[in-house]
């Protein structure tokens, strides 16, 4: 299966969108591509949304020893 073939000004224009907390909807619907096409790519290419670098993995497993330290689990 054969899809787009993204271009450097494409990959920039995403990664901008997507650093500035776009939707991968509205990234898509921008470039005349899919959402999960912008997910893909994205992911490839190792842009992520969020600045801090943090994964939502690694939040959920602070939040879990948190609460457990706390005794609400």
């Amino acid at each position: 299966m054969r899809g787009t073939v993204w271009t450097d000004e494409m990959i920039a224009i995403a990664a901008g969108m997507k650093r500035a907390g776009l939707t991968n909807k509205v990234i898509a619907a921008r470039l005349g591509v899919t959402a999960s096409a912008v997910i893909g790519k994205c992911n490839r290419v190792g842009v992520h949304r969020r600045l801090d670098g943090s994964s939502s993995v690694a939040r959920y497993a602070s939040n879990f020893r948190n609460r457990t330290y706390l005794g609400e689990v």
